[in-house]
């Protein structure tokens, strides 16, 4: 609805109902409004919880049907069986031939036993390596000092005393 037509609406409402039963109206009309809407959406839910069950019956049919088509196959197929026999029928087929013994014509002595030289170690030729040379600084950086802190009158009377308490060196 636009604009205009909801005006139209309010005022006729107003005109026939009376300012005074209005809101007990429009409140009314609103919980009318709920109740349809709720019912809606149950009703919707419900349609579409039927053709999701309608859809997993189909589904379920079609398993059942695949599984007893393929039933027969399930019990009787075994590929490597089956090429296992092939192969043994295969070779109970061939013929072998008979084993050919040979008889020697000179008697079979063992000859002389080899002597066995002994070789030379054969050294390889070491290959150079090259290490990559690392340059260490000439001199080292010597860190400075901290600054001294200065001398607080505590420090200095230390000091005094300290001096005065050596043992002179020259003695």
């Amino acid at each position: 609805m636009s604009g205009m037509e909801m005006i139209v609406i309010a005022v006729v409402a107003l005109v026939a109902i009376g300012p005074k039963d209005l809101p007990k109206a429009l409140r009314m009309v609103g919980q009318i409004m709920a109740k349809v809407r709720r019912m809606a959406g149950e009703f919707q839910s419900q349609f579409n919880e039927a053709i999701r069950e309608a859809d997993l019956e189909e589904l379920r049919k079609s398993a059942s049907d695949i599984n007893d088509a393929v039933a027969p196959f399930k019990s009787g197929f075994d590929p490597l069986k089956s090429a296992g026999e092939q192969l043994k029928n295969a070779i109970g087929e061939v013929a072998l031939p008979e084993p050919v013994v040979v008889e020697p014509s000179a008697p079979l002595v063992p000859s002389e036993p080899k002597k066995r030289v002994a070789r030379k170690p054969t050294v390889k030729k070491a290959e150079a390596v090259v290490e990559p040379v690392v340059e260490l600084p000439e001199k080292a950086e010597r860190k400075k000092p901290p600054a001294k802190a200065k001398a607080t009158p505590v420090k200095t009377a230390v000091q005094r005393i300290r001096k005065a308490t050596k043992p002179d060196e020259n003695v």
